[in-house]
Formats: C-alpha cells, structure tokens, sequence
C-alpha cells in the first residue's frame, strides 16, 4: 500500500496516516532519518547537487539539505551505509560527515567562529590592499607605480585572498557542475587576465587602435568585496543558529550518580540509565527526567512552563531534565536519559523543524538549480553581442561580461527562505513554541478558521465553585458551604475535590467531624455531621430520594442554562442549599479569541459537551459559533466541510478525541500537557500550555512570512534587474554598473537578506 495522506478516508485511518507522517506502519518501521553535516554549500545550486546526489543513492527515500544550517536530513527505506551517503556528497564536491548531535552543533558553531574570524582577517587585508591598487592605478598623491607592481599587489588579492573562490570552481568543475564560486572566479580571473594582457601588449593594442584599459583595482575589488560580505554572512549565519545551540546548553553535561552504598559517583550525564537515582544539588540542573524518590526543593522549570516562580517539588513529584533545583538536596530516580529526555526532544524537534523544506522554499530551489547555468549563457551571449557591436569593442564586451558573471547572486535565492525559518523556528522554541516542520510556521499566518476545544484547551479541564446559597435565612450559605466541603473531602470525584478544596476546610483546625462517609456513584455522598444526615448531589438523586427541591427549580435551570452544574444540598431529608460549578475559562482565553478576530480568523466552539454548557462558554469568551456534542469523528467531519469550502483551517485541542480533528485540520496545534495522541497529531506544541502562546505563534508566523515575501523580493527584483543592468541592456539611458560596484552589491544582498531574518529574534 502506497503512502497516504489527506485522502478520503475514515477519521480514524486519517489519524492512523497522520501520526506516522504519512506512512503505514510497515513503512514506518521500514524507515529511519539520517543527518549529515555538509561542509562548503554556499548558494541554492550547492543545495540542489547535494539533495540530487543523496536522492540517487539506492535506498534513499528523500533527502533535503539546509543552506542556512550546513545540514542534509536523508529519509532511508533500507538498510543504506552512512558512508555511502558521505560518498555521494563528497563525489559532488563537498565534504560531509555523520551529524555528531550536541557535540556536532557545539563543533559546528565552533567551525564557524573559527571560519567567521579567519574571513574576517581574510577580508579586511584583502580589502587594504584592493584599496593601495586603486589609489596606485589612480596615481593618488602623484604617485605612477610601475604597472607590474599593481598587477602583483592586485594578483595577491585575487588568487590568495580569493582562493577560496578558485578552489570551488574548480572543485565544482572535475565534477562537471557549476556554482557561484564559478561566476566568481571566472568573473575576477577574466578581468585580471585581461588587464595582464592589456598591460603587456599595450603597443600592439595601439597599433590596432584599440584602447587598452585595464581594472587591477577592479578585480581586487570585487574579490575584496565579496571576501567582505561571506565573513559578514558567516556572522550572521552563526547567530542565526544561536536559539537552538542556547536549547542545547541547558542540559547539565555531568551527574551526580548514587552507588548502592550510598556514595556518589560524578559521570556523563549521557552514560546515566534508566532507573539509576542521581543526587542533585542546590542550584544545580537536573540531569534526566525522573521522579523525586528523597528530598523537597524548590525548581525552577521556566524553560517549561514559563513560569518565573520555582514550583515547589516533594517525594512522588516528577521533574524533567534541564530545569535547575533552587534550594534543597535531591534524589531523582531517572524515567527517561539521554535522547528519551523532554528537552532533547524539544531539541530533535526544532533540529528536525530547521533541516526540512517549506513549499516556498522547494519552488525557489528549482529555479535556483538552473540559475547559474542561465547567468553563464547569458554573460556568453552578452560577451558575443557587445564584441560585435560597432563602437564597443572587446574591452567593453569583457567588462559587461564580468560584471553579469560578478552580479548574479544565488545565495540571496538560496537563503532567503531557510534563514527567516531557522530563526523563526529558533525563537519559537525559545518561547515555548515549537513547530514540528517549517510549513507549520509558514501556515499558521494564512489561517482563516480555528476551531478551539473547550475543555482543557480554552477552558482549566477542572471544575470550580462558581457560586452557592442556600432557600432560606435559617440556613446559613457559609455553614452549608463548609458542611458540604467536609463530607465532600472523602470524595472522589471532581466535583467533590472542588468543593473541598474551595472551601479549604478538609485539612483545617475545626472542621466539622464527618461519620458514616458514603459515596453513590453517579449520584453523590452523605455523611453524618453532629447526628445530622448530610446528602450532596444532584438533583435526579435528591428526587430518587423523596426530597422536595421545588424551591431550586428555577436555580437549578438558571444555572444549567449558564452552563453549570448544580448540586443540592440536604440535611435530615430536607433540601437546604445549592452549589454551582463550572470548568472556568483559562486566564487569557477572552483575549485570545479577541485577538484571533482582530486578524480577520473566524473562531468555532468544537467540543463534545452539552450544546448549553458549550454556549455559555463561548459566549463568555466571544467565540462566533458552536458546535456541540460532537464525537471525534464528528469534529473530523466539521473540519473536512470548511476545508472543502476552501477556508484554510487550524484546530486547537489536547484530549485524545481531539486528535482526528488534530490530523485532519491544515494545522493542528496542542498544549504540551494533553495526551500524547493530540502531541504526535499536531504540528505545532505550546510547551507552557498558555492560550495566549497561540496569539504570539501566530505573530511569530506572520512576522516569518512576510520576512521571507521580502527576502525573496529582495533576491528576486536584485537578480531581475541586476542582470540586465550589467549587460548593458540600459545603456542608452545611461543606466551601467562597473564590475566593482556589482561586486558589492552581490555581497550585500545575502548579508541584507540574513540582516533582514534576524529581525525576528526581536
């Protein structure tokens, strides 16, 4: 059975497709993912050799490398050796490893330090010098250096300060392709050649009356140019990676384990096992997910749940790996180490969010691939029609030759979209937000319906006492309420703890004294308090029990018409008193749904509730419609019939009858603390399990999306008015470029373009 995904399908096949991302689970259990770090891709085209080559590989499912984060992800369906994927790369041109995880990541942003600052000496020497050939070939301060000596000055610039260029075009041409290293050193190799042979066969020039201009300061200018703009993208390139490196260093590197005797052994925190008990101190990061088996201590788990206050944590407790013990000694037996831990799962999913593509971005690639064979034809045929045209000349010809071969930019191309998503994705993860692939986050700005779960989701999932009273003044609501609390502190039931604990009177001095606790299942509880008989329940059980309620009728339907449960108090057979509980909206939730529709988002009420309790509820947050009492496969259905009207839709929940409706919406988004079902359904986790987390996703999504419209605005009307300009095309309206102000503008646009991405870190 082939893949399937978004058929028409049952609900519950569809969730199936959903949750193994596509695949049947044959298939699932058929594949795995690789990554490999890919060293000296510099533009689009690099891209698309890498993902062709890795595709070709026998075995190979897809393949999809990442510009901005020097990494290839390779989906596998067989059992193919990592070191034939190496192979396939390095038989393009470029080197490639196994990626190495925290320690590739720390390497990886140690390499690029390394290369950044060994650019940036590269660069600012380069520059120098390109700046002494233009002052010698303009005979600043009178100065007439002999031509040779500007040719040598001008040839260190270019073939050691840009080696790096010739190296890849060479490199690019055993294996029969090209790049932009290409365009580069052709580009400066031909307008340095020329001048050479300008320079010597000056007089045979004359001869033939033609002018022999030569531009050493020109091709030292171009090469120092772009030597310029690559250390400024190396920069921006390494602070584009910063979020998910910042994840990566909050885990604690070594652990405290305890012997069987009692003593502590300090080791890696990756050697730990699974059920070892570690030993963490105060003001140390807990080194694995466990479960608190001796000590109390306050913990800070803010990267959590964001929240400021440590939460205090005793015996039984779990805590998770990367929060930080305040202030007592702990002993934590480990649940979960190493990979298996909540924050390198955060990490695998933003790692996995950054190396996949955007629809944008596989468009862009396509026409990046052709794009440097395209600019090569076209500085041909510009070279062949000015050296033909009457009053040009071949001086002219090369010069509008180097200038298109110098101008073109694919690295904008390349970049635009990968860059604005690697730190979109970074600073989602940094809020708490995590997008399980970048479409996620492209999607989430072109919404035009969410449908919101009620309970848990817009609402606590726990009910609370939202009001009491009692018929008459000879009982006193207070006495009832706390009568009530204490027989309901033997309860079990939700609506019992909620009593109880609202009151507060199950562990207070003084509390009533209850005798004779007895619960009825789906009904209620008595207790004896003083020799008097107290029933709480509802109202079905006061009338199976003969107790005249009469006097609560129009309490009773009030309440349930606001959306209430209402139990009813008795003393001695006699109905004395009410309690109404609601599940009470989440703080915040009334402006999110404000919120949604000042974006122009229609919001749906989605829950299987009663249609009574589901009003009050949106009507108390402003949500525009309501669908109640709906099943699972119901809310799947509801979602099908607004895509199908062609309205792009998000679904919001957390239970497990969420998650059909999770995998079928355009977006699914869940809370971190719903079930693991509606987690693996979605495609975007609030880890803090705040409503007002979905208002700041969908800023980080529309901020995102309209950086990469402008990225690729950018690279687009750059390259499609570059090109013509240096060909020479305006012309006639006096509109040119030289070679060395193409040169800059190349380097400017791919540090313009990751400038404009990191905007988002804000």
């Amino acid at each position: 059975m082939r893949s399937v995904q978004k058929a028409n399908i049952s609900p519950f096949a569809r969730l199936a497709v959903a949750l193994y991302l596509g695949r049947t689970p044959q298939e699932k259990a058929m594949t795995h993912p690789v990554e490999l770090e890919i060293e000296g891709m510099h533009c689009a085209a690099c891209v698309a050799r890498v993902e062709k080559a890795l595709g070709a590989v026998q075995g190979v499912e897809s393949a999809t490398a990442n510009l901005a984060t020097e990494r290839a992800r390779v989906q596998l369906t067989g059992g193919v050796p990592t070191a034939e994927l190496v192979s396939a790369v390095e038989a393009t041109g470029f080197a490639a490893r196994p990626a190495r995880g925290r320690e590739g990541l720390q390497e990886l942003a140690r390499a690029q330090q390394r290369r950044e600052s060994a650019l940036t000496r590269r660069a600012a020497i380069s520059l120098l010098l390109a700046a002494l050939v233009m002052a010698l070939s303009m005979g600043v301060g009178g100065i007439q250096a002999p031509g040779r000596m500007v040719a040598l000055l001008s040839g260190l610039v270019v073939f050691v300060g840009g080696r790096d260029f010739f190296s890849g075009a060479l490199q690019q041409l055993r294996h029969r392709s090209s790049d932009m290293n290409t365009l580069v050193a052709l580009g400066s190799l031909t307008a340095w050649t020329w001048s050479v042979v300008a320079l010597e066969f000056q007089a045979a020039f004359r001869a033939q009356g033609m002018q022999a201009d030569y531009w050493f300061d020109g091709a030292a200018m171009i090469v120092a140019f772009l030597l310029v703009g690559r250390a400024l993208e190396a920069r921006a390139r390494r602070r584009a990676g910063d979020a998910l490196r910042g994840l990566l260093t909050l885990g604690a590197p070594t652990a405290r384990r305890l012997r069987s005797d009692g003593s502590e052994q300090e080791i890696r925190s990756e050697d730990l096992l699974v059920a070892d008990r570690v030993v963490v101190r105060p003001g140390e990061i807990v080194p694995v997910d466990g479960k608190i088996v001796e000590g109390r201590a306050a913990v800070d788990e803010s990267m959590f749940t964001g929240e400021s206050v440590p939460v205090s944590r005793d015996v039984g407790d779990t805590v998770h790996a990367a929060t930080r013990n305040v202030d007592g000694r702990l002993v934590i037996e480990a649940l979960a180490v190493g990979a298996d831990t909540a924050v390198a799962r955060i990490v695998e999913l933003v790692e996995s969010a950054q190396a996949s593509k955007s629809s944008t971005q596989q468009r862009v690639d396509r026409i990046a691939s052709v794009f440097v064979p395209v600019v090569l034809g076209i500085a041909a045929l510009t070279f062949t029609v000015w050296a033909f045209v009457p009053g040009a000349g071949l001086p002219f010809a090369i010069e509008r030759f180097v200038t298109v071969l110098i101008i073109a930019c694919p690295c904008a191309m390349g970049l635009a979209t990968p860059a604005a998503l690697l730190v979109g994705t970074g600073r989602g993860a940094e809020r708490g937000i995590l997008f399980a692939d970048p479409g996620a986050l492209e999607g989430i700005s072109e919404l035009d319906v969410v449908l919101l779960d009620k309970t848990g989701t817009m609402t606590s999932g726990e009910p609370e006492v939202t009001d009491h009273g009692s018929i008459d003044r000879a009982s006193d609501a207070e006495e009832l309420m706390a009568g009530a609390a204490a027989v309901e502190a033997g309860s079990e039931h939700p609506l019992g703890r909620a009593i109880a604990g609202w009151a507060s009177v199950s562990q207070a001095a003084g509390a009533p004294v209850v005798e004779n606790f007895r619960s009825v299942a789906g009904r209620g509880v008595q207790g004896m308090i003083n020799g008097a008989l107290w029933q709480i329940g509802s109202p079905g059980w006061m009338l199976e029990l003969g107790i005249d309620i009469d006097a609560l009728a129009h309490t009773v339907g009030d309440q349930e018409r606001r959306g209430r449960t209402t139990l009813i108090v008795a003393i001695d057979g006699v109905a004395r008193g009410w309690i109404s509980l609601a599940d009470r909206p989440r703080e915040g939730a009334a402006e999110v749904v404000a919120a949604l529709h000042a974006r122009g988002i229609r919001t749906v009420l989605l829950t299987g509730d009663r249609q009574e309790v589901a009003v009050a509820v949106a009507s108390e947050l402003g949500i525009e419609s309501v669908e109640a009492e709906c099943l699972p496969e119901d809310k799947a259905r509801h979602i099908m019939a607004l895509r199908e009207a062609g309205a792009r839709v998000a679904m919001v929940g957390d239970g497990i009858n969420d998650a059909i409706a999770l995998a079928e919406a355009d977006l699914g988004i869940a809370f971190a603390s719903g079930a693991d079902v509606a987690r693996e359904a979605a495609s975007i986790t609030l880890m803090r399990n705040d409503p007002q987390d979905l208002v700041t996703a969908l800023d980080l999504g529309q901020r995102t999306a309209r950086t990469i419209r402008q990225n690729l605005t950018w690279a687009f009307l750059y390259n499609g008015l570059g090109i013509p300009v240096a060909a020479g095309a305006f012309i006639g309206l006096g509109v040119t470029v030289s070679p060395v102000f193409g040169a800059a503008a190349m380097a400017m646009s791919s540090v313009s373009v990751l400038l404009n991405s990191l905007r988002l870190r804000r």
